[in-house]
């Protein structure tokens, strides 16, 4: 018994401490009051953002590969050079650049030079950056960019 009644005054501290961070602190960092456009606002829940729509793919002809990670493609819109998304193959002067760029020009040849674009956002070159697909003759698609990984010719970005 006594044993017990020394592991709870001994723990006591530990609870008390809790206790504080559980009922002082916490609700400062968890949902602060805050003015909004002259509102008042209260530790209520807020709702989520709307959701984002996803990118419409398109259908587009590959006119080059320049690298393993770069492509410039002809569809509805005109010419646009294509950075595939999420992943970094090797430059052409790179070891490996060279296989990278014909693997991937091999991928999209067995298509037909017709690829699939999902895209994602625009970097900093004003190439657009998406998803891309091969459609292959026997109805599937292939992500250009998961092949690449598999083939270790690219490495994950």
């Amino acid at each position: 018994m006594k044993s017990l009644i020394r592991y709870l005054v001994n723990g006591l501290p530990l609870v008390a401490i809790a206790l504080v961070i559980a009922f002082v602190i916490y609700p400062k960092f968890v949902a602060p009051s805050a003015k909004l456009d002259g509102e008042e606002r209260s530790n209520k829940i807020v709702n989520a953002p709307e959701r984002r729509e996803l990118p419409q793919s398109e259908e587009y002809q590959v006119i080059n590969i320049h690298d393993g990670d770069t492509l410039t493609v002809q569809g509805n819109w005109g010419k646009q050079k294509i950075r595939l998304c999420g992943i970094d193959a090797p430059e052409l002067d790179q070891p490996l650049g060279y296989e990278s760029r014909d693997f991937a020009r091999s991928l999209v040849a067995s298509a037909g030079n017709n690829i699939i674009l999902m895209p994602i956002e625009k970097d900093r070159y004003g190439r657009t950056v998406a998803e891309v697909f091969v459609a292959l003759k026997d109805g599937q698609e292939k992500s250009l960019q998961e092949e690449l990984l598999k083939s270790g010719l690219a490495n994950s970005y």
